[in-house]
Formats: structure tokens, C-alpha cells, sequence
């Protein structure tokens, strides 16, 4: 008769039993497919520009425009209500006094007082020329370059008599430049006048 069998004795071949039956159940575990490795994407060649295409035409700017041409200055020097003394030099070129003796001396107030009599005048020095348009011009307006010209023959000084303040009166510089004068007082004894130099033609 065979000998029995603990309760401890049955519970490990019943776990045995248990576990050969499980491994025969599980579904058999396969290594997973090899990953593909990626191959880089080769980069695409630059284009080369087709020598035979023309070239992009240049669109031409168009050229900026001159500047626009200065205009002359009527006048290239000039003073209004110049005091000179008795006797004394103004160069009409510089618009300065100075002395009789300096050859850029242009005109002289010229003063001659007796005890009964007394005259004024502008004298032109050197080879300047002066003269007076008279009475025959009319206009309260300064005159012309034209009218200042000096024909042959013309050159006188200015003698300030009465109504002398209203005549125009013209001179040529020793430098050759053209322009006008015009006394307003003399007495006593200071010329009071107003004077302009036509600028040279460009």
C-alpha cells in the first residue's frame, strides 16, 4: 500500500502541474524585425546660368537735371547816403574814402568858399569819367547800364547847383566799371549822395 502524501507534498505538484500548463499557453515571443536605416537625401546641384540667355537689360536712369543758371547781380557794389567832406577822395570801385593823392581816387568833393561866393562840384580824378544826365531824364528810377554809357566826348564835372539834388548822374571808374550817382545835400560843407557800380557783364 502506498505511503500518503502530506497536504505540502500536494500543493507542489499542483503548482508544478500549474506552470507546465501555463508555459504550454503563452504565445512564443519573437525578436522584432530589424529597423531600416534611413538614407540621407542627396542635396540638389545649384543651376548654372545658360550662357546662351542674354543678358538682363539695364534700365538707363535719367540724368538728373543741371542746376538752373545763376542770374547776374545788377549792381556789384553801392552805398546810399555817403558822407564826404570838403576837399576829400572816395574811390567808386571800393566804396571807400581815401586820400586825394592815392591813384584809386576816383572823384573829389571839390569846396571853394570866398567872402561873397561859394561853389560845390564832384571833380573826376585820374581817368575817371563823370557827367550828369540833366534834366532831359525825367524817371525816379535809378538809370539803365545803357544810359551810363560814355560816347566820346561827354565828360564834364558835376556842378551842384540848384535842382542839381534832382538830376541823375553817371561815371565811368578808373577801372572802367559803370554807374550812377545822385547828390541829395552839400552844404555846408559835406556831400551827402547815394551811389551804385553796374556789376560786369557775365
Amino acid at each position: 500500500m502506498p505511503a500518503s502524501r502530506s497536504p505540502l507534498h500536494r500543493l507542489v505538484a499542483i503548482a508544478a502541474v500549474l506552470a507546465a500548463s501555463l508555459a504550454c499557453n503563452l504565445p512564443t515571443l519573437s525578436p522584432p524585425p530589424p529597423t531600416e536605416t534611413e538614407s540621407p537625401i542627396p542635396a540638389q546641384p545649384t543651376a548654372m546660368p545658360d550662357p546662351t540667355e542674354a543678358p538682363t537689360a539695364t534700365i538707363d536712369q535719367p540724368p538728373s537735371p543741371s542746376p538752373l543758371p545763376t542770374s547776374t547781380p545788377l549792381y556789384l557794389s553801392g552805398g546810399e547816403s555817403v558822407e564826404l567832406g570838403a576837399n576829400l577822395c572816395f574811390d567808386l570801385d571800393e566804396g571807400v574814402e581815401l586820400a586825394c593823392s592815392d591813384p584809386k581816387a576816383d572823384v573829389q568833393f571839390e569846396v571853394i568858399e570866398t567872402a561873397s561866393t561859394a561853389q560845390w562840384a564832384v571833380i573826376a580824378l585820374g581817368n575817371t569819367l563823370v557827367r550828369s544826365l540833366g534834366i532831359a531824364y525825367q524817371s525816379q528810377d535809378p538809370p539803365p547800364k545803357t544810359d551810363c554809357a560814355f560816347p566820346s566826348g561827354t565828360h564834364d564835372e558835376l556842378a551842384l547847383l540848384p535842382m542839381a539834388e534832382t538830376f541823375w548822374n553817371c561815371f565811368q571808374t578808373g577801372e572802367g566799371r559803370l554807374g550812377w550817382l545822385k547828390t541829395h545835400s552839400w552844404v555846408p560843407g559835406t556831400l551827402i549822395f547815394s551811389w551804385q557800380t553796374f556789376s560786369p557783364p557775365p
